[in-house]
């Protein structure tokens, strides 16, 4: 099948760029029909594909040149929906997603309520036939670009005999709904990858419900899983070639031993986290459910992305004061927040790491 996909193209650029990994037309088409764009996920939409058949697909992959397709935040999304949905509503969102025609986002995050998702405050009172959200979402990525976000609001009644997280309920949003203003947040780098989402009484019909109300907090807690296990395996992100682009041009503002030194440090611990992440693939191929080495990864790459930015910006020194943001590394280094923040912000990973691997006490 991937012999057929490779003579076919992706001619249709996605709101999301234009590269074949996001692009739709006939070989996306193929591939989201044979299963091929979500091994991992259960058949129809995918092929059930363990741990060592999902390495064989992008091996295949690979061998052939191929992009393996990306649903972005539709990765981890989806899941969600095919677990809890009802038939109709994975009948109306799956498909379209693995084709890519539909971009999704997550709304989670409040002001108030950042990677401490039980504490919203966004309300859902319900009425004739759905339900009207009002309340405010921010750091949502990509929702000036999506078709649907998966939405988590309170649904009952604040009580302080309960935890916070109870009277949570998950809903899935239309982002053409007239009552949504969607207002991107411009970065340090002049990019707005990011969105304040306000809800102003917005309609949600009951069948956009995902599960019953009140089981919200049961299902977000299946969404940061599946994000973080995606963000914290290491792959190629820039950072060693960006050095050795600076190291061949000749672009290093000391010594070449220093930048070659500085290359060093970071491909080292480029290879040190890959190590660790090739030693959670082995376990998981043993049959092992996902490890603490999934935290720690996300940990280990979020700060290895910060150092080795603020390495790249000492290496051309005055040069990128010329070119300001059109300079890549400076452009990298505005771009940092991005990184540190998406999937969980550092210091919420090192806290979970310090309580549940290293059994530190809160206090």
């Amino acid at each position: 099948m991937l012999d057929q996909a490779a003579t076919l193209s992706n001619p249709q650029p996605s709101p999301m760029g234009n590269n074949d990994a996001v692009n739709t037309a006939p070989r996306r088409v193929l591939l989201a029909e044979h299963g091929l764009v979500a091994p991992a996920w259960p058949r129809p939409w995918g092929l059930d594909a363990g741990p060592l058949q999902q390495l064989i697909v992008q091996e295949e992959f690979d061998q052939r040149g191929l992009d393996q397709p990306s649903m972005a935040i539709g990765q981890w999304v989806l899941p969600v929906v095919l677990t809890h949905g009802t038939p109709e509503q994975i009948e109306a969102l799956a498909p379209p997603t693995l084709r890519g025609e539909l971009i999704w986002c997550q709304l989670f995050s409040e002001p108030d309520a950042g990677s401490d998702a039980a504490s919203l405050t966004l309300r859902a009172t319900k009425t004739d036939g759905g339900w009207l959200l009002s309340g405010q979402k921010t750091w949502t990525t990509q929702a000036h670009l999506a078709d649907w976000g998966l939405c988590l609001a309170r649904t009952g009644a604040e009580d302080p005999k309960h935890p916070k997280h109870h009277g949570l309920s998950m809903f899935l949003i239309d982002m053409t709904n007239p009552q949504l203003d969607v207002r991107p947040i411009k970065q340090a780098n002049a990019e707005a990858e990011f969105n304040e989402v306000f809800f102003n009484d917005a309609f949600v019909p009951d069948a956009m419900l995902l599960g019953q109300p009140g089981e919200g907090w049961a299902l977000t807690i299946d969404t940061p899983a599946q994000e973080r296990l995606l963000i914290g395996t290491y792959r190629d992100t820039g950072n060693e070639q960006r050095i050795r682009r600076i190291i061949s041009d000749g672009h290093y503002a000391g010594t070449r031993d220093d930048a070659l030194r500085t290359l060093g440090r970071i491909s080292a611990r480029g290879a040190a986290i890959a190590a660790m992440n090739l030693r959670e693939t082995l376990r998981r191929l043993q049959g092992h459910s996902p490890g603490p080495a999934t935290s720690i990864g996300k940990a280990a790459a979020s700060m290895l992305h910060v150092d080795a930015a603020a390495a790249a910006l000492n290496l051309i020194g005055p040069r990128g004061a010329l070119s300001e943001i059109g300079c890549e590394p400076v452009f990298h280094e505005l771009d940092i927040p991005t990184w540190v923040i998406g999937g969980g912000t550092l210091e919420i990973q090192l806290n979970t790491l310090a309580t549940f691997v290293l059994g530190l006490p809160r206090r």
